[in-house]
């Protein structure tokens, strides 16, 4: 009866001693608590947020929570890319490497962080920020992007931000398209330019077919989204090949797919 009392106490001890598996704030917090770090968090680093580094040797996709800031330095030195490795670029100035961040605007929990955001720096807004919250879905999936450099201070930002500036939907009609494994490509739908409203670009994708069914449930295995980038940066033009691959299993909000 002791050793069985003993065991049953070294259970317990070691159960407490397992950490248990944090969920994701998203899932075990209302948006309303969301702190101003969880918001930039999850509209940089979730299931609706992807960033994709390029340097001198090629492109290299980040997954959300695969690599930080630190590791890609570390890695800018290799000479060759690998999964998840990041390298320079050179085009006349101090070697850097460029970053396109997207993230899906259209998505339920990433409105959620935008507009609560906002609400934490204007309280006010507290009422307007839940009911565009919890608005309808757009007819469309809107795919918004940003570009930095790393280092900070490289003049390829400025020729990028101009290419996008002037760049139209011709620009991107026949290269940019989502795709899955129950849907073939579909082309994107319109192109959205920066300007003093709007101060990032967007891709914009039709939501629902003909038949008035959505191209996207959630059931998918695997959601992709490719274009390509033309700047000309340091007087060169470049080409940015863009992947990215979304995990529609993981895309679920308040047990909606979100998208």
């Amino acid at each position: 009866m002791r050793n069985r009392s003993l065991e049953k106490k070294l259970l317990f001890v070691l159960l407490l001693s397992i950490p248990a598996l944090a969920a994701n704030f998203w899932e075990s917090k209302d948006y309303s608590k969301w702190s101003e770090q969880e918001c930039m968090q999850l509209l940089k680093k979730s299931p609706w947020a992807y960033s994709i580094g390029f340097g001198n040797v090629g492109p290299a996709v980040i997954q959300p929570q695969s690599l930080d800031q630190e590791d890609a330095a570390k890695k800018m030195a290799r000479p060759q890319a690998g999964p998840g490795q990041i390298t320079g670029i050179t085009y006349g100035e101090r070697e850097s490497t460029q970053f396109f961040e997207f993230r899906v605007l259209t998505a339920k929990p990433v409105k959620a962080a935008i507009m609560q955001m906002q609400v934490l720096r204007n309280p006010a807004l507290k009422e307007q920020a839940r009911q565009i919250i919890n608005s309808k879905p757009a007819d469309q999936i809107i795919i918004q992007f940003e570009y930095r450099s790393e280092p900070p201070g490289s003049g390829a930002v400025h020729d990028i931000h101009s290419y996008f500036l002037h760049a139209t939907l011709a620009d991107f009609r026949t290269n940019t398209y989502l795709a899955s494994d129950k849907v073939d490509l579909l082309p994107v739908k319109d192109y959205l330019s920066p300007n003093d409203k709007r101060p990032k670009p967007a891709f914009v994708f039709p939501r629902f077919n003909e038949k008035g069914e959505p191209y996207f449930t959630g059931q998918e295995n695997s959601i992709t989204m490719r274009s390509v980038f033309e700047p000309e940066v340091g007087g060169k033009k470049q080409k940015y090949d863009v992947f990215i691959k979304m995990h529609p299993k993981e895309m679920w909000f308040q047990k909606e797919f979100a998208f």
